[in-house]
């Protein structure tokens, strides 16, 4: 009960300083390659906590956990769909800004959809281990090319009834929390 719990409140997406840290680096060499932007995201974040079990078959990309079931869709006009074991579904809608866009995964399980105008989003299914706990969702990024790109952008919010998003300091209190975090 304990996992599956955690798997419902912990879908948790990053909104944190790295988009800034990443769009820096990218402005350097070429803002457009894609393996580039993957490769500086994975070394920002890491990809110790992702999970690069992603099936590509059908019209989602797929991840099986423990507790949930990810798809991650193969275009930017989709939607992420996480599904726990007990039927309860989320989904998150992808920014506007990479609606024509296919997602690329790296070996490491990074997913990019390297947006037409100045802006990628990032998409990276994590499990990790946290007080003997196993703690599954999604980390979402967005990468900024440059100045231009827009200064705001949205993710639409599906959640079932009585759910709500929290954050960080919310859930664990101003002591334990990790900045930028925010759960379901």
């Amino acid at each position: 009960m304990k996992k599956l719990l955690a798997g419902i409140l912990t879908l948790s997406i990053v909104l944190s300083s790295n988009g800034i840290a990443i769009a820096a680096e990218a402005i350097e060499e070429n803002p457009t390659s894609t393996e580039h932007q993957a490769d500086i995201v994975e070394n920002i974040v890491g990809t110790g906590e992702v999970n690069p079990d992603i099936d590509s078959c059908g019209i989602n990309l797929t991840v099986k956990g423990e507790a949930v079931n990810l798809g991650i869709p193969q275009n930017g006009s989709g939607a992420i769909d996480l599904e726990t074991f007990a039927g309860t579904r989320f989904s998150i809608g992808l920014p506007k800004d990479i609606k024509n866009a296919n997602a690329e995964v790296t070996e490491k399980g990074t997913v990019i959809y390297n947006g037409e105008e100045d802006v990628s989003v990032v998409v990276q299914a994590i499990r990790k281990e946290q007080c003997g706990l196993t703690i599954e969702g999604i980390r979402s990024m967005i990468v900024i090319k440059d100045e231009k790109a827009s200064k705001e952008y949205e993710f639409d919010y599906n959640l079932p009834a009585g759910y709500g998003l929290m954050t960080s300091e919310e859930y664990y209190g101003t002591k334990n929390a990790e900045k930028g975090y925010i759960y379901s």
